[in-house]
């Protein structure tokens, strides 16, 4: 019996091989003059380990044509996923109440904030929360900026938490300003401290509001990043849909 002619693997058959892999999203072979594999460039996501790449990559030539290849050849870099940018969020006082509980003694402020279309600049979300405490006005005050931080919260990516740690009435240049400083915790479990104002205008209650949003402005962005981008992927959605 005459023995069969050893079949030639081709570069392009190796290559398209490991390009199958998971995790792979590129690869280049290099061979010797004589066309053995002298290296494997891997280029890949970071969805696994890059030893376990360079394991896959090993086991599937040893399967398809029983080549041993070195693990010293096999290259891996790995692609990390960069972070899309945060989103320029703007939030709105929309609504907010005070309500009296006078058997208790007790004042409950409740805010209503919207998350606005920055091309619009309507609210295409909205979020609610409340604050209680005693009837004295710095009471009142620390519930409203409160009731600020939880609706804010109703906003943020897991991990992140806004809390109001005080609130003070000042007189600057003959205004009487709202100063609130908020508390910020990372989902690291680093925390900030942040202070926010806002000028008296009508009702005290809506500059602690406003002086609240002013203290996380720069904060928003990114503690709302994950959240606020599945918003906005919802709305446009239904935009989609309304169109057609």
């Amino acid at each position: 019996m005459e023995e069969q002619p050893r079949r030639i693997i081709t570069v392009e058959e190796v290559e398209d091989l490991i390009r199958r892999l998971p995790a792979v999203q590129a690869v280049r072979v290099v061979v010797s003059d004589w066309g053995a594999i002298e290296e494997i460039h891997v280029l890949a996501g970071n969805e696994r380990p890059a030893k376990q790449i360079v394991r896959d990559v090993e086991s599937s030539l040893m399967a398809r044509w029983g080549l041993l290849i070195d693990h010293k050849c096999i290259s891996v870099a790995q692609l990390v996923p960069r972070e899309p940018p945060p989103l320029s969020l703007r939030v709105r006082l929309m609504d907010v109440q005070i309500l009296n509980d006078n058997i208790r003694h007790l004042c409950q402020v409740w805010v209503r904030l919207g998350l606005l279309d920055p091309a619009s600049g309507e609210a295409v979300f909205t979020c609610e929360g409340t604050g209680e405490g005693g009837e004295m006005p710095q009471a009142i005050w620390f519930a409203a900026a409160t009731a600020t931080m939880n609706a804010l919260n109703e906003l943020t990516d897991p991990g992140w938490e806004f809390a109001c740690q005080g609130v003070s009435c000042v007189e600057v240049g003959g205004e009487q300003v709202a100063v609130v400083s908020v508390g910020v915790i990372t989902p690291r479990g680093d925390e900030e401290s942040l202070a926010g104002a806002a000028v008296v205008r009508g009702e005290r209650v809506e500059a602690f509001v406003k002086a609240a949003l002013a203290a996380v402005n720069r904060r928003l962005g990114k503690a709302c990043a994950q959240r606020s981008r599945r918003l906005w992927a919802e709305v446009e959605e239904r935009s989609e849909v309304g169109d057609g």
